[in-house]
């Protein structure tokens, strides 16, 4: 049975369909559990710097003077947040990269009412 190109995008849009709705349910299911471990996070904006900043390409100096606080900080503060789970080591070495982003759990603009 030959796979048509056609049959092979519609496979791959109905997978990306399911993937979405599979990721929406487990954000309704596990939301409120993100939300009260991001707390610590929220709690200052020079955290939320870090955190929003913390993707593949950017080494923790380069972040540490995004958001104004030491290197060692960042450093620090992956850790922490790595036992937490909230974020994840990058490809390079001694980098780590956020597993969430606040907008996507809605917790965008939160910092500031703090």
């Amino acid at each position: 049975m030959a796979f048509t190109e056609k049959a092979a995008i519609d496979t791959l849009v109905q997978i990306e369909a399911n993937t979405r709705q599979i990721a929406n349910w487990l954000q309704i299911a596990y939301g409120s559990e993100l939300r009260r471990r991001m707390q610590g996070i929220l709690s200052d904006k020079r955290k939320t710097m870090v955190y929003e900043s913390s993707v593949e390409q950017n080494s923790s100096r380069v972040i540490s003077q995004l958001a104004g606080v030491s290197d060692r900080t960042v450093r620090e503060w992956w850790r922490e947040w790595a036992n937490l789970e909230l974020v994840e080591p990058a490809a390079v070495p001694g980098r780590f990269r956020k597993k969430f982003s606040l907008d996507e759990l809605g917790l965008t603009g939160q910092e500031e009412a703090q």
